[in-house]
């Protein structure tokens, strides 16, 4: 009997997991058709980071949540800009957004973090990180894009050399894995398990919606008062034999 629960809860938590990964691309892809305009475009962009995460030493996930707060600060080539920042994440042990975030703010003790200094100074700003030196315009845009520079000249194929550590070997076979569940669900739209499921719970939606605004939905709730009142007054009207005894 243990090893059957044991089983079916397992069953359980690993279709709760592919539902989730497919719930999972349809945030992403909502998000970059929001930044993209173009659906095609934002979806043709969703798909090659998907593959580019999924067989590198980064969590699938990370990545196209860093691609997206890049995409979203209007970061130019923000796809070659991604892979910059993954091989920084990959050398300073922090998450893709992480250091998606510091390029997009440029604030200084973020920075630091992972390494680099950043000195602004009148109409020039400095930006260093180990010998990597170079000066940019003390603006925002410029900023950006001089972090992006040194961040590459610096760590330039951190992620190659971390593919054979034992970190970089499961974090792509978990990409893999994270890739498989959401290709097999099938994205939404494509007529896959993953629609099939949403096309039921939008059924159940639409019943309950349509329930919610009757006549009969008031009376069943006024009956569920009724009777969840008369079981507290049962209770508390037993409260002093409770007590005594």
């Amino acid at each position: 009997v243990l090893a059957g629960l044991v089983a079916g809860y397992g069953l359980k938590s690993l279709a709760s997991s592919f539902l989730e990964a497919a719930r999972q691309v349809e945030d992403y892809q909502t998000s970059l058709r929001a930044v993209i305009k173009d659906t095609k475009e934002a979806d043709d962009t969703f798909n090659r980071i998907r593959k580019w995460a999924a067989i590198n030493p980064i969590n699938t996930d990370d990545a196209v949540a860093g691609f997206v707060r890049l995409k979203t600060a209007a970061i130019t080539n923000s796809e070659e800009a991604l892979k910059v920042v993954a091989d920084t994440a990959t050398v300073m042990h922090r998450s893709v957004v992480d250091v998606a975030s510091a390029v997009v703010t440029g604030e200084a003790e973020q920075l630091r973090r992972l390494g680099i200094n950043l000195v602004r100074t009148g109409k020039e700003a400095v930006i260093q990180s180990g010998q990597v030196k170079i000066a940019v315009s003390n603006d925002i845009e410029s900023i950006r894009r001089g972090i992006l520079e040194v961040m590459g000249r610096q760590f330039a194929g951190a992620m190659k050399d971390a593919g054979d550590t034992f970190s970089g070997m499961m974090n792509t076979i978990g990409g893999l894995w994270t890739d498989f569940k959401q290709r097999l669900m099938g994205d939404s739209g494509t007529g896959g398990p993953f629609d099939a499921i949403k096309q039921q719970i939008r059924e159940i939606r639409d019943e309950w919606t349509k329930w919610a605004d009757s006549k009969d939905y008031e009376r069943f709730i006024a009956d569920a008062q009724s009777k969840i009142l008369g079981f507290i007054h049962e209770i508390t009207s037993k409260k002093d034999e409770i007590f005594e005894s």
